[in-house]
């Protein structure tokens, strides 16, 4: 009994270091984000045959992923009924860390949509 519960720490771990290597490659994925804060898969990458740049503006997008990760740091605090503390903390660093993440690249999409802009007005 103890085996398959170690068994299963050890695949919570390894799935949370997989996301985390997710979250912290360059090519800056904003769905994969999503998706590790509890989306769903078919919400995030195709939705009624649209994508999520299609459905959503930057700030609805930013919005849905403050919400997402209130709710999955609600999940993630650590009580009296879970005491596998370590997964928990690890999961709430991979929630914290995919939500600045996304916030981050919406934050330079706005940035460069501004200079993109002000060069375009100044010409």
């Amino acid at each position: 009994m103890a085996n398959s519960s170690a068994n299963r720490r050890e695949d919570y771990m390894a799935q949370i270091t997989r996301n985390m290597e997710v979250i912290n490659r360059p090519s800056k994925s904003i769905q994969q984000c999503f998706v590790i804060l509890g989306a769903k898969r078919e919400e995030v990458y195709k939705h009624k045959g649209k994508t999520l740049k299609d459905r959503l503006s930057w700030s609805e997008q930013l919005y849905w992923a403050g919400n997402l990760h209130r709710e999955m740091l609600k999940d993630c605090h650590p009580d009296g009924h879970r005491t596998d503390k370590p997964y928990w903390e690890e999961k709430s660093k991979e929630v914290n860390h995919a939500y600045r993440k996304i916030r981050d690249i919406i934050r330079n999409r706005n940035k460069l949509f501004i200079q993109f802009r002000r060069k375009r007005c100044n010409v």
